[in-house]
């Protein structure tokens, strides 16, 4: 087998070669011809153009446009939705600090029993509105509630109230007095 890929004359015993990789010997002269096959061959010429209308401009160009638009406009809705919904909750939040708890509190305990829950939250705040009167908030907590029970101020109130809230059978309380910023 062989393949002629330059056209031309040959002797195709000079390039013959034997399976071992021997060259053969004693063979005549084996002339072969490569012609081109493609001579005398002309590629086909592209047809002319022909003017015609051109396509409308816009395209990607304009899709990009209208989504970069839309995409903004979303963006702003999220966010004036955010600065709606951040104003109210601020609005919520002042309301709710309009409401003192103490005086919540104290108005349910005139009206109804304390849940547990609700005599823990208003000894508390009792607690610490008292130890802020008496200037003794930055002590210790045993060592200031110690001092709190020998005030002569507050001393008659915060026994009044463990006996309200700590008792078995608690006694009733007076609220009033137990509330009021200052004595008489």
């Amino acid at each position: 087998e062989f393949y002629g890929l330059e056209a031309g004359r040959y002797d195709l015993a000079d390039y013959l070669e034997l399976a071992d990789g021997s060259r053969p010997t004693g063979l005549g002269p084996l002339p072969v011809l490569v012609r081109d096959p493609l001579l005398g061959f002309e590629a086909p010429q592209p047809e002319a153009l022909t003017p015609g209308a051109l396509p409308q401009r816009g395209g990607y160009r304009a899709a990009l446009l209208v989504g970069g638009a839309v995409w903004a406009l979303g963006l702003l809705a999220l966010v004036a939705f955010g600065l709606r919904r951040k104003r109210a909750s601020a609005q919520t939040t002042r309301a709710g600090d309009a409401v003192d708890p103490l005086a919540a509190l104290s108005g349910a305990a005139r009206e109804r029993a304390l849940t547990p829950t609700e005599q823990g939250l208003l000894e508390r705040l009792l607690l610490a509105r008292w130890l802020l009167a008496a200037g003794l908030s930055e002590l210790p907590p045993e060592r200031a509630l110690s001092e709190l029970r020998d005030d002569p101020r507050y001393g008659p109130k915060l026994a009044c109230l463990e006996a309200w809230l700590h008792r078995p059978q608690p006694e009733p309380a007076d609220l009033d007095a137990l509330l009021a910023e200052r004595e008489a």
